[in-house]
Parts: structure tokens; sequence; C-alpha cells
């Protein structure tokens, strides 16, 4: 009675969603880990398929509300089996786990209660996780403090050559100065090769600020604020530079 009941939640939340819900990059692994209530090691023992009908024009999508045993948990989870609510992103692309194989799981809750996995790649087989493991292992040892990194560049629509009005892309390395405020403290580095590090923060809340070449106007704007919630935590920043118009 339980689960029916759980099942029609869930298709009635699924049913009402929007017909296409976009990836959103959450950068590596030492970032992404601390967006998630829920990181475990589980095995699908119990999969049961939602197909739901959704947008315009109308598309069949498939969910699954999937039970797991854990094997290990790194966040969020004190319980030895836990279900987990799949549903699909985009057109079609979704992470469907099945019954008897092993994933690593990174889920939030949805407005439901239930937890839920995405399709977005923060959730993956066992054996196609290795990166995320290695970060993973590292949670228990002592750590030398969190980071802040990431890159400035310019972008430039340049016209291919007699292409008529067909443009492309061209990304190039901007040299410039990083300041970084927080605890207690205020470093700054050059950026080398349009890239920038900070090494050996403790956890706070911090503020980058970006100094803007005179000839060039950063699309958000030269600050960005930025937490560690951890000391093996770490925060990946872009900033995407244009020319100023003459």
């Amino acid at each position: 009675m339980g689960r029916i009941a759980v099942l029609a939640l869930l298709i009635g939340v699924a049913g009402a969603g929007p017909a296409r819900a976009e990836c959103v990059e959450l950068g590596p692994i030492c970032q992404r880990f601390w967006m998630y209530e829920a990181v475990f090691d589980g095995t699908a023992i119990l999969s049961v398929p939602l197909v739901v009908t959704e947008g315009q024009p109308a598309r069949s999508v498939t969910h699954s509300l999937v039970t797991y045993r854990v094997n290990k948990a790194w966040r969020g989870v004190s319980t030895s089996e836990l279900q987990v609510f799949t549903f699909a992103i985009g057109y079609g692309e979704a992470f469907i786990p099945e019954v008897g194989e092993r994933y690593l799981l990174m889920a939030n809750r949805g407005h439901h209660g239930y937890l839920v996995a995405d399709g977005c790649g923060s959730s993956l087989e066992f054996g196609s996780a290795k990166a995320q493991l290695d970060y993973l292992s590292t949670l228990d040892k002592p750590t030398r403090g969190g980071s802040v990194f990431g890159t400035a560049v310019l972008r430039r629509e340049l016209q291919r050559p007699g292409s008529g009005h067909n443009t492309e892309t061209a990304w190039s390395p901007v040299e410039t100065r990083m300041r970084l405020t927080g605890g207690r403290s205020t470093r700054t580095a050059m950026t080398d090769g349009g890239k920038f590090r900070f090494d050996g923060l403790p956890a706070g809340t911090y503020s980058l600020r970006i100094t803007v070449p005179p000839t060039l106007t950063e699309w958000v704007g030269p600050e960005r604020s930025v937490t560690l919630p951890d000391t093996h935590a770490c925060a990946a920043v872009g900033f995407s530079f244009s020319e100023r118009p003459r």
C-alpha cells in the first residue's frame, strides 16, 4: 500500500514536470560532491519503471523508482537500503539503473521529499567512477586546505574566409591579476595562460575579483562569491571576456 501511494505521487510529480530540463555544469568532483545531499555506493535490487507522457508534442519518458542496497555512504545516508527516484533529462537522455548492477549515486531531495538522481552525469556505473572514487577516498585524510581555481578567456566571433556571414568562435587566454579575499586574508595572483589557482584555503566564503583589462568587458561582472564548505572542497570559476566596442 505504501509503495503504491509513493508511485502515484511520483507519477503525478513527473507528469506535471517541464517538457525539457537542462543539465547545469556543476564543476569537478571536489566541487560537485558538496552540492548533493546524499552520496553513496549502492547496488540496485529493485526497479519499478514509470512511463509518463510529457511535453508538447507529447512524448513518452521513462522514470524509475529504484531501491538500492547501500554498500558505503559518504554523505547523507544512514540506512542499509534506500529508494531513489530517477527521471529523464532532456529528450530521452536518462540515468536508468539495472537491477544487480552497482552504482555511485549522487542525489538531492525533490519537492516531493524523495531522493532524485538525474541524467546529468553525477550518478555513474561504479566501474566508470574512478576519478570520483579517488576523490572520495581522500575525505577521511588530512588536507592542506581547499582550492579556488579557474580560467579567464577572451571570446571572439571571427568570420570564416569566403563564408559570407558565417562566423566561428575563437577563445584565447587573458593575462591579468586575480584577488581572493576571505578567511581573514587577501591573496593575489596573475593568470598564467589564462589559468589561476589558490590553494591551502580554510573553509568559508570568499570574494574572487578579476582585474578587467581596459579594452575588455567581462560578461557577468568582475567579482564572484564562492564558498568552500570544507577544506576538502574546491570551487571552479570561469571569467569570459569580450572586446569593448570601439
